[in-house]
């Protein structure tokens, strides 16, 4: 049984797979099989990754038609695979050659880490580096992502992953298959947040680490589905995200609240975007993915938080 599966789910992504399974097969850390997932692409992507098939290690499996789910492949490539760890390897992102020697010994060492992940660096189509995202997360803690750290699941989830998807590329994680399969996998019915509720889920039943080497790099161009996809969808979907972290973990009734507030004025901009039984549809959708918080926080008697501050920064220096 191999320590790590490595899922690479393709879709339309012939000008960027070969370099992703070149950084897979150049792994220092070799204790790995492959599973490769082709969304019945439409370009030449099957053509470039059967040029790769004959490695040893290496599973295929292509779709007829096109899922419309990312999540439908992780699930997939991680059911026909058998290591006790899982990396979800995006066909248009790369990795630098030490990326699983680093991340595999933090959850060996670690049994309580469900979730590791590194620091990554943002390329453009050509493959050169145009950033970093650590400046998406300075409203948050600013420098808090400039050194390793371990922290409780849940501490992440209620100070950080209620906000934003702080795990913002699933190629920078490596997670413990026990955890992923406990957690009910990945959520099938989303889009664009199945990554953001797939850590929330895992992490409400273990802790996470992070390492600020750059190990791995993601593409920032315009075919991605994050960029084909409207604001209203994401709106629904990250409403989904943070109801379940208010559901789940003690918040403060001032977080509440202020996450309430921020809802209320979300959904009410959308739906002046539309009219008629649109407007009714959004409304409806909206109110549906964000009950827990519009009802749960606003009140006091409602609010179901403690009336103590944030606690401080849970995350501590690893090692």
């Amino acid at each position: 049984m191999p320590a790590v599966t490595i899922v690479v789910p393709c879709y339309n992504h012939a000008d960027f797979i070969g370099r992703r399974l070149e950084s897979v097969f150049r792994q220092s850390f070799t204790d790995y099989e492959v599973i490769i997932l082709d969304d019945a692409s439409t370009d030449s992507s099957r053509e470039v990754i059967v040029g790769y098939l004959s490695r040893p290690g290496v599973c295929f499996l292509e779709n007829c038609s096109n899922s419309g789910s990312p999540s439908i492949q992780w699930n997939r490539g991680a059911a026909q695979g058998s290591g006790r760890y899982i990396w979800i390897a995006e066909s248009d992102d790369f990795a630098d050659p030490d990326f699983l020697s680093v991340l595999v010994p933090i959850l060996d060492d670690n049994p309580r880490v469900g979730l590791a992940y590194s620091q990554s660096r943002a390329v453009d189509a050509a493959g050169n580096i145009i950033g970093d995202p650590r400046h998406w997360f300075d409203d948050l803690a600013r420098g808090r992502w400039l050194a390793d750290y371990y922290s409780s699941g849940q501490a992440e989830c209620a100070h950080y992953l209620l906000w934003k998807n702080t795990v913002p590329n699933a190629s920078a994680a490596l997670f413990r298959r026990s955890v992923f399969r406990a957690a009910g996998g990945s959520p099938e019915k989303m889009r664009l947040c199945g990554d953001w509720m797939t850590w929330v889920r895992m992490l409400l039943i273990s802790d996470i680490s992070f390492t600020a080497r750059p190990l791995n790099f993601f593409r920032q161009h315009t075919a991605t589905v994050r960029a084909t996809t409207g604001q209203r969808q994401f709106s629904f979907e990250r409403w989904a995200v943070r109801s379940l972290i208010s559901r789940k973990c003690p918040l403060p009734r001032s977080v509440r609240r202020e996450l309430a507030r921020s809802t209320f004025g979300e959904l009410l901009w959308l739906a002046r975007q539309d009219r008629g039984a649109t407007r009714i549809g959004t409304l409806f959708r909206g109110l549906r993915s964000s009950w827990p918080i519009l009802i749960r926080s606003p009140f006091g008697i409602f609010a179901r938080g403690t009336t103590e501050p944030a606690a401080a920064d849970p995350g501590r220096p690893s090692g």
